[in-house]
């Protein structure tokens, strides 16, 4: 399967007010995870849902760079890489984590990952595919 750009439907999910809001912040446990090694930790937040800062750090960006056999800069180190970051809420039970990230899972599966935001939309990663020319 190809990758391809897609438009996000915002509205639908129950992730809405993640997507359309503007900013979040709190203390929770957070789960950082590479691989078969996880850890738990609790900690300080801040998320901004609605700009993009540093649009050229995604991947998709990223992966078309080196596509274009153009250099791509390395990270600083204080960013995430190839970790993925799990912030569960503290309203959030055992079960549902573990059933909201076995959707997620299959959506992923399904659907593919949402790699970065260009003019056409988001930029989508197939499971076992090459990331598609930007």
């Amino acid at each position: 399967m190809k990758n391809k750009s897609i438009e996000v439907d915002f509205d639908e999910g129950s992730s809405t007010r993640i997507a359309l809001g503007e900013w979040f912040a709190g203390t929770t446990i957070v789960y950082a995870a590479k691989d078969d090694d996880a850890f738990g930790m609790q900690c300080d937040y801040e998320l901004s849902t609605t700009m993009a800062v540093r649009p050229k750090e995604v991947r998709a960006v990223r992966e078309s760079r080196r596509r274009n056999g153009s250099k791509v800069k390395k990270l600083p180190d204080d960013r995430i890489r190839d970790e993925l970051v799990v912030i569960f809420g503290p309203d959030m039970s055992a079960k549902s984590a573990v059933t909201t990230l076995k959707h997620l899972i299959k959506k992923i599966e399904k659907e593919g990952l949402l790699t970065g935001e260009d003019a056409d939309g988001y930029d989508v990663e197939y499971v076992g595919a090459a990331p598609r020319t930007l």
